[in-house]
């Protein structure tokens, strides 16, 4: 095998079939007892090819079984910060951020000692793909400038491209947008004339990107239809997973919903099967997390898509998600019970019941920031000041302490709050959607029905009370909305089994039990119309003494009538 060749392909041509066969001829090589040198740099070649790819776990397979080689042999420090590139590179295409700068450092570190700086330029660029990776643009700037700074060779167009590649990265998550496809276009045609297909095909995503933000999704999809294509020659997973996520990005800024959802199924399938955590080479919170609430909204890929949110500390955008992995889950409606990383919360013992209240106290406020003095005039009304203020911060402590996130609670300018980054409650979503002017049918049936009883039932402090009469004629109000929409579309099986259960909520409300009975009505039931005005007169007497008011008797009376005369 011509390892100087292969090399040469990897970067020329990684699509050519002559690749696939001298990557079978290096696997078989690699396992037979060759020269540990030989070894080492088959690997090298063969690294390349995989990471391009996507076949990290190959990759890893290969670094794994040869680096106790890299160790123990007399290697050349050159060959060692080879090495240590091949590492980095594996670590932060797997979101391992921190190794690949520990492996970059190291190289340098190498580099220093052998007074050897001609491979400090791709050091420092290793560190500046990193640091895009991860979103960390501070840190790309400043690498970049290393970067620069050791170019030996200005002369060559490949590192010159690779170069301004990277200064497209930093410039487009700056926010100059206009600056950064200038940038990445001349990387693409220096790109195209070195002959790096690959290369050329990853910065045409990029492009995409910068294209999407300017609103030429047409532009921009040509750019990704182009990278699509040749990682379909190349069968590189990796470029098809980030171009199908790209252009499902661009297909939901135009509303194309179904084409967006088609897109991000076929890109996520990819990257579930490979495991991908880098799913984007330059990336932007804001952006991830818009794909993967809508992939959760349209249920494509849930665990591996709650894996990676959790990996990369994603923040949802709204608690509408409800299958958003959020680390801390709080139900108040009809119960109080809490979920931490998705594990039910015991809180018997009498040591919680203090935290309890607190958190209690914070949920009436959602994401309002309380006042330590109107917290300890609620909770400890009778301590003195001192006393009071430790018995807060001792309380405040053990509360996160129980969550098992610090964060969960803010403590900023002595106010608290619960930051709803890391916590869901089950109402903000009702109370989103109750103060919608026109709710759409399916919100509403989502919202009621998340509604299981009173906010906090059982508690009956004065801070309680109020917001939880508040929330439950909100739920009362949405219920009708809910019930008339169903019986506008002639729904009425569905519209009497949701009165049904409203009554059962709120078993005084009068205004269902006559809905019910127009309902049964018109399915031609009688006797459930009969049966539903004995219950509402038996319920009024037992809970308010009183009977059905005039409106509700007037129509019963009528309606037994009309079902009558049909018989």
């Amino acid at each position: 095998m011509c390892l100087t060749r292969s090399r040469g392909l990897v970067f020329t041509a990684p699509h050519h079939p002559l690749i696939a066969t001298l990557g079978e001829r290096a696997d078989r090589l690699l396992q037979d007892d060759i020269n540990a040198q030989l070894r080492i740099n088959i690997s090298m070649s063969l690294l390349w090819f995989t990471l391009w790819r996507g076949d990290f776990y190959k990759t890893n397979s290969i670094i794994n079984r040869i680096t106790p080689i890299v160790t123990a042999t007399q290697t050349s420090p050159m060959t060692l910060i080879f090495w240590r590139l091949l590492e980095g590179n594996l670590a932060w295409c797997t979101a391992n951020f921190q190794l690949a700068t520990d492996k970059f450092n190291d190289g340098l570190d190498i580099s220093r000692r052998a007074a050897l700086p001609l491979l400090d330029c791709m050091l420092w660029t290793l560190g500046v793909y990193s640091a895009l990776a991860e979103g960390n643009v501070k840190a790309a700037r400043l690498r970049l400038e290393h970067a620069e700074e050791n170019l030996i060779d200005p002369q060559s167009k490949l590192i010159v491209a690779e170069l301004s590649s990277q200064r497209a990265g930093v410039q487009f998550l700056s926010g100059n947008i206009s600056g950064a496809l200038k940038t990445a276009q001349e990387a693409l045609e220096l790109y195209e004339e070195t002959g790096t297909p690959f290369l050329a095909a990853s910065i045409r995503i990029g492009i995409a990107q910068i294209l999407i933000e300017s609103n030429a999704i047409e532009e921009a999809c040509h750019h990704l239809a182009m990278a699509t294509q040749y990682a379909d020659t190349m069968k590189s997973s990796l470029l098809k997973c980030h171009a199908s996520l790209i252009e499902a990005y661009a297909r939901i800024k135009s509303n194309e919903e179904s084409v967006a959802a088609h897109l991000l199924k076929e890109g996520l399938s990819v990257a579930s099967s490979n495991n991908y955590l880098t799913l984007n080479l330059w990336w932007r919170p804001s952006v991830m997390t818009k794909l993967l609430s809508f992939a959760l909204q349209k249920e494509i890929e849930i665990k591996y898509v709650q894996y990676v949110i959790r990996h990369r500390n994603l923040k949802a955008e709204s608690p509408d998600i409800e299958n958003w992995p959020w680390p801390v889950r709080i139900y108040t409606l009809g119960r109080f019970s809490i979920l931490c990383n998705g594990q039910p919360l015991r809180f018997d013992g009498k040591s919680q019941r203090k935290p309890m209240e607190l958190l209690k106290y914070l949920c009436s406020f959602g994401s309002r920031a309380i006042s330590q003095d109107q917290i300890i005039d609620a909770l400890w009304p009778e301590s003195s000041g001192d006393v009071a203020g430790q018995a807060l911060r001792t309380t405040l402590h053990r509360l996160r302490k129980l969550l098992q996130h610090e964060k969960a609670v803010r403590l900023e300018n002595r106010q608290l709050s619960l930051d709803m980054s890391y916590v869901w409650i089950d109402y903000l979503t009702f109370i989103r959607i109750a103060h919608l002017p026109n709710a759409q049918q399916a919100s509403l049936q989502m919202t009621v029905n998340r509604y299981q009883g009173r906010f906090l039932a059982g508690e009956s402090e004065s801070w309680v009370l109020s917001f939880r009469e508040r929330l439950h004629l909100h739920y009362l109000n949405m219920s009708e909305q809910l019930g008339l929409l169903l019986e506008h579309n002639n729904d009425w099986t569905t519209a009497a089994t949701h009165y049904l259960r409203t009554i059962g909520i709120e078993p005084v409300a009068e205004v269902f039990y006559r809905r019910l009975m127009i309902c049964y009505t018109r399915l031609g039931q009688p006797a459930r119309v009969q049966s539903t005005y004995q219950c509402c007169c038996h319920t009024l007497l037992s809970h308010l003494g009183t009977s059905p008011s005039q409106e509700t008797q007037l129509l019963y009376q009528s309606l037994i009538t009309s079902l009558r005369s049909i018989e």
